[in-house]
């Protein structure tokens, strides 16, 4: 699990939902993080917008 999967899986335990980053290559960052945890089963995401995601901790 990379930093950046640990940061945003330590939100997700405290909240239940992440907003992106501004910048875009960060946000693509964030976004490809996101789906690793969720293909990995760490997270249920519940909903996608595009400022934002909902998930669920497993």
């Amino acid at each position: 699990m990379s930093n950046l999967q640990k940061e945003i899986y330590t939100y997700f335990q405290e909240h239940i939902q992440f907003h992106y980053n501004t910048n875009s290559a960060q946000k693509i960052r964030e976004i490809d993080a996101i789906r690793e945890l969720e293909r990995n089963k760490y997270i249920v995401v519940t909903a996608r917008y595009i400022d934002s995601v909902f998930a669920k901790v497993l």
